[in-house]
Order: structure tokens, then C-alpha cells, then sequence
């Protein structure tokens, strides 16, 4: 169930365009994550660098289980329209939920 979960909010996060509309839609999904603008900045500079993804494979999975509570790491490979990248969700369980942590995305197409 979290794992069907936390691949569905993850293609959600990508097709978040960049507005602050699309962020506070799913502003409790990202409750944990950056503020509004940083991640609305952040997603329109990935769109004007790499377009909209076009597919994902997941690549590697690892939990950890620490005194701040259990973390779910996830590392994928992601086309995009122009180019590649390999992202990591780091999804917070809580209360039998997953909540998104933390994202990074890292390409060649990034770099400023």
C-alpha cells in the first residue's frame, strides 16, 4: 500500500508545474519538504532545463529505521523531454503514512 503510494506521489511531485497553485494542491503531501517557492522554484528550473518526464524507473529502494522515525529512500532514473536525471524521494513514515521528506534531482542539464 505505501509503495503503490509513494510511486503515485512521486509521479505527482514531477507533474507539479511549478506554480504555487500546483504546491498548496498538494501541500500536504509536501508537508515535510521545502516552503511554496523554494519548490515551485526548483520545478520550474527543472521544466526550462529537462521539460516533463517521460518515464521513470526505480532504481533502488532503502528504508532506515532511526530514533526521528522510519525513512523510505528512493532513487530513480527519470527521462525527461530534453535529457536525464536520477531523483531521490525521501519519504517520513507517520501514522501508517508516507509523507515526502526530502527531494533532489541531479543531471548534467542542472548544473548552473
Amino acid at each position: 500500500m505505501i509503495a503503490m503510494f509513494i510511486a503515485q506521489s512521486a509521479t505527482e511531485f514531477r507533474e507539479c508545474n511549478g506554480t504555487v497553485r500546483s504546491w498548496r494542491a498538494h501541500r500536504q503531501l509536501f508537508r515535510d519538504s521545502q516552503g511554496a517557492d523554494e519548490t515551485v522554484a526548483m520545478l520550474a528550473k527543472v521544466r526550462a532545463s529537462l521539460g516533463g518526464p517521460t518515464s521513470s524507473r526505480l532504481t533502488s529502494v532503502q528504508a532506515s529505521h532511526t530514533p526521528n522515525g522510519t525513512f523510505i529512500a528512493c532513487l530513480s532514473d527519470t527521462k525527461f523531454e530534453r535529457g536525464h536525471a536520477e531523483e531521490k524521494f525521501t519519504w517520513r513514515i507517520e501514522g501508517g503514512k508516507a509523507r515526502l521528506y526530502a527531494y533532489t534531482i541531479a543531471s548534467p542539464s542542472l548544473a548552473p
